[in-house]
């Protein structure tokens, strides 16, 4: 019985170790997207000061979360500055080819 504990044990703390390590990893990507979007919006809002949510983006970003700044995205995704494949990338929206007008992947 007490193997069996003394077993359990060490495999919950492997697993919390090894997720431990990862976790980091994923933070650090997130923060990078956030500050990329964070300029991307930004500079969208520098030059169109009035537009819809950029009071509440420089009120309030660096509290924002994911889902905002895709909601952002989406409320903006027609304007000419993020009708983009650079900003669809970035917001984590990708169009289909038929709604850019890309031509699809070729399978090799």
């Amino acid at each position: 019985m007490r193997k069996l504990i003394s077993a359990a044990a060490m495999a919950a703390l492997l697993a919390a170790t090894s997720l431990a390590g990862i976790h980091p990893a994923e933070a650090g990507a997130s923060r990078a997207n956030f500050d990329k979007q964070n300029q991307y919006i930004g500079s969208f809002c520098g030059k169109y000061r009035g537009a819809d949510q950029c009071n509440d983006w420089r009120a309030d970003h660096t509290n924002w979360t994911s889902e905002q700044y895709r909601n952002f995205y989406r409320r903006h995704e027609n304007d000419k500055a993020f009708a983009t494949p650079e900003a669809d990338a970035l917001f984590g929206m990708g169009r289909s080819a038929a709604e850019t007008g890309a031509a699809p992947a070729a399978n090799d």
